[in-house]
Parts: structure tokens; C-alpha cells; sequence
């Protein structure tokens, strides 16, 4: 009896993975190892687009709530009172409308409020793959495509690193792709915007709630990486779903709780002071900061960098390592010609540099032998351990434990056990 209890929540336990592993937005894998037949049109100016009208439409939203109160407010303010008890009166309302000004304007307030018009349903993946290939875009960009250019590109399945199917000792888990787009120059998959925008959120609120707890704002943000972030790249979104930890996923969801905290607070990137996205104008309304209304592409561009590119912030492989590495040998040619002027010792020292965001840790796996043995073990030259810099050394604990299952182990059992045999980093 007890038997079959086991083989039974095993079932239910292997059914759950696979669902989640098949969940549109931030379970998509995207392959950047299988180049597109053709130059990608580069859509940034388009998505900044869609960034600001979002942001127009919060801080109208919000402005909608606030301005009569502000009215209000300045109307008792100016009014004189005749008697102590009027005087006490219009105290008692300002404070009160004073109070309901803030609630619908803090911080938290402000960004829920975008946030819902920039784009933060569930399926935002799927919802970014509809639009790229949109009317819309292709009459926009009709010149480009005609002349051989692609708004997108999802590699068919026999030619991707990806197959349809990876195994998990004996165990199939579906892997669905997220296709290329490029944004301000840089290759990256639909689903990074899903992180940046939908992931960058949910680090948010958990970086608020740890702050109203009287955390520091690094311990804050440290939280938000565990709770959120690595604990989904070790479960169903990555190890427990496609076999996969992206440090790339990790990045953009840490980038995107810096998007979200530059609406209110400044913001420095790479040494840069930036100020915040809105600002309040002298009646205490809402507006967009005069700089971004003039330079309306640092909205996002600031925002997007190699971090985003999985051939240069690479994923840790758990499940079928072997089969995807040969696969990616398949394109050693085009890789040659496409990156030529990049030579292995400069690949090498990016995968180290791109490990934080300008000195920030936002939790990747920090395995940099085996990263780079992934991605250029197949290679001839220097083993990747004799070319990175000094302080890159492989951690004394890998993020995950390599140890191979005895047969007849329990696939799921093994799994879990693979994902928190270190705790959580």
C-alpha cells in the first residue's frame, strides 16, 4: 500500500514538472546557438514605444485619483476659518486628504499602476510573440523584410540545440522555444522581456515588503533574488522544468527591479547618475522627468545589455548536458564567422564580467569552468580554467551537485535532490 502511495505521489510530482516546464512567459528556453538566415530588424525603438506610452497612461491613472484631492487640499488650505472649531475641522480634512494622496501615490502605488498598462499579464511571452509578428510591425517594417530581414527567428526543431524532448533519467521534459529578437543591438529572446517587465515586478514587491520589515535596501534586494529568482531558476522554471539554470533570466529579473525603482528614486548604471522617470510638478501631480521626454530611448536602452545574450551570459546545463553540447558543436563554423573578431580569451573574460550587473551580484551560478567548458569545450585551444581571469575560480561548491543517479533512483527524488543539495545560494 505504502508502495504505491509513493509511486503515486512520484506521478503527481512528475505531471506537476512537466505542466510547469510547459507554462508560456519565463519556462521558454530560446536558442542562441542556432544563428538566423537573416540580419534581425532591430525593434528597440518600437518596445521603448510601448514603455512610454505605458508610463503615460499610469501617471494618468494616478493624476486621475490625486488631482482632486490636491484641489481639495489647497482649497481648505487658503480658506480661513472663523472659529477654533471650523479651524480643527479643515486640519482633520486636509490630514485626511493628505492621507489618500499618499496611499495613491507612493512608490508601490506608482509602479503597480505602470506596470499594469507596460505589460503584466501572465502570458506576456506569448503576447511579445504575437505582436513581433503583427501586421502592425510588418508594415512598419515592410522595406527591411522585403530586403531579406526578420522581425524574429525560432530555429526549426531539428536544427536547434534544443530537441523537443530532453531526457531526465528516462524521463522526457518538453523544452518550449522563445524566439530571437534584437533590441538595441542586442540579440536576446521574447521571454527576457517577460523577465524584465513581469520578473523585475514580483522582485519588486518582494524588495518593498522587505524594506517596510526595516531590511537595508542590499538585504532587501538580496531577498528579492533568493525568494524569487533563484529559488524558480532551481525549481519549475529551470532545473526542475527544462534542466536549465539561466544566469541571463537571473540578470534581467535583477535589471528589471532597478526599471521599477527608477520610477521614483535615482538610479546609477555603470557610473551613471540617472534621475527618476517621474517627478511631480507644483501642484503635486505627476509628470515624466523632462530629460526622458527628451531622450526617450534611455527609457529602456540604458536597460538592456549582453547580459541578455545567452552566448555570453550562459546557461548552466543539469539535464542531457552531453546531447545539447554536441548539438551546439554543429555550428562551430558559423560561430567562426559570426564572432571573428572575438578571440577566446575575450569570450572568457565576458562570461566573468557579465556575471554581475556592473559589480551587483543578481545570483548567477558563478561555475565558470563549467560554463565556459559548455559553451567552448568543443573548441581547440586552452582549457577554459587556464584562461580566466584571477579571481575567476570555480566555486568549492558547485550550485548544483554533479553526482549521476544509481539505477532505479527515482527520477523526481533525484532531481530535488540535485537542486537544493547546497541550500540556496
Amino acid at each position: 500500500m505504502l508502495r504505491h502511495r509513493g509511486i503515486g505521489m512520484s506521478l503527481i510530482l512528475l505531471l506537476g514538472v512537466l505542466f510547469l516546464a510547459t507554462l508560456p512567459s519565463s519556462a521558454w528556453e530560446v536558442d542562441h546557438y542556432t544563428f538566423p538566415p537573416g540580419e534581425l530588424i532591430d525593434i528597440g525603438e518600437v518596445l521603448t514605444g510601448h514603455v512610454f506610452d505605458g508610463l503615460k497612461k499610469g501617471i494618468d491613472e494616478v493624476n486621475f485619483r490625486i488631482e482632486p484631492l490636491l484641489r481639495e487640499k489647497a482649497r481648505l488650505s487658503a480658506l480661513g476659518a472663523k472659529t477654533r472649531r471650523q479651524a480643527a475641522l479643515n486640519s482633520r480634512r486636509i490630514r485626511q486628504l493628505q492621507a489618500q494622496i499618499v496611499k495613491h501615490s507612493s512608490p508601490d502605488a506608482l509602479v503597480n499602476r505602470c506596470f499594469g498598462h507596460i505589460g503584466g499579464g501572465w502570458a506576456l511571452s506569448a503576447e511579445m510573440g504575437k505582436w513581433v509578428q503583427s501586421e502592425e510591425l510588418k508594415l512598419k517594417y515592410q522595406a527591411l523584410i522585403k530586403g531579406g530581414m526578420l522581425l524574429s527567428y525560432c530555429p526549426p526543431r531539428d536544427k536547434s540545440i534544443y530537441p523537443v524532448w530532453i531526457t531526465l533519467h528516462r524521463t522526457p521534459i518538453y523544452v518550449p522555444l522563445s524566439p530571437l529578437i534584437k533590441v538595441y543591438n542586442v540579440e536576446t529572446g521574447i521571454d527576457k522581456i517577460g523577465h524584465l517587465f513581469k520578473q523585475g515586478f514580483q522582485y519588486y514587491e518582494v524588495y518593498r515588503k522587505s524594506l517596510r520589515q526595516g531590511k537595508s535596501e542590499l538585504l532587501a534586494e538580496q531577498d528579492a533574488i533568493k525568494k524569487v529568482g533563484v529559488l524558480t531558476e532551481k525549481t519549475y522554471f529551470g532545473l526542475m522544468g527544462a534542466g536549465v539554470y539561466a544566469n541571463a533570466d537571473l540578470a534581467v529579473n535583477y535589471i528589471g527591479l532597478q526599471f521599477w525603482r527608477n520610477l521614483t528614486e535615482p538610479l546609477e548604471i555603470d557610473c551613471i547618475t540617472y534621475p527618476p522617470m517621474l517627478t511631480t510638478r507644483k501642484d503635486g501631480s505627476y509628470t515624466l522627468h523632462a530629460y526622458y521626454e527628451a531622450n526617450r530611448n534611455e527609457l529602456l536602452s540604458r536597460f538592456v545589455s549582453l547580459h541578455y545574450n545567452e552566448i555570453f551570459n550562459p546557461s548552466y546545463y543539469v539535464m542531457s548536458p552531453k546531447q545539447i553540447k554536441k548539438l551546439m558543436a554543429r555550428d562551430c563554423d558559423a560561430w567562426f564567422e559570426r564572432y571573428a573578431d572575438i578571440s577566446r580569451e575575450d569570450y572568457l573574460g565576458l562570461i566573468y564580467q557579465l556575471s554581475t550587473w556592473y559589480g551587483h551580484d543578481y545570483g548567477h551560478s558563478s561555475n565558470f569552468e563549467e560554463l565556459s567548458t559548455m559553451a567552448l569545450g568543443n573548441l581547440s585551444g586552452s582549457g577554459p580554467a587556464e584562461l580566466l581571469p584571477a579571481t575567476a575560480q570555480a566555486p568549492e561548491q558547485p550550485l548544483v551537485s554533479r553526482r549521476k543517479p544509481k539505477a532505479g533512483t527515482n527520477p523526481i527524488k533525484w532531481i530535488l535532490a540535485r537542486v537544493f543539495s547546497h541550500g540556496s545560494n
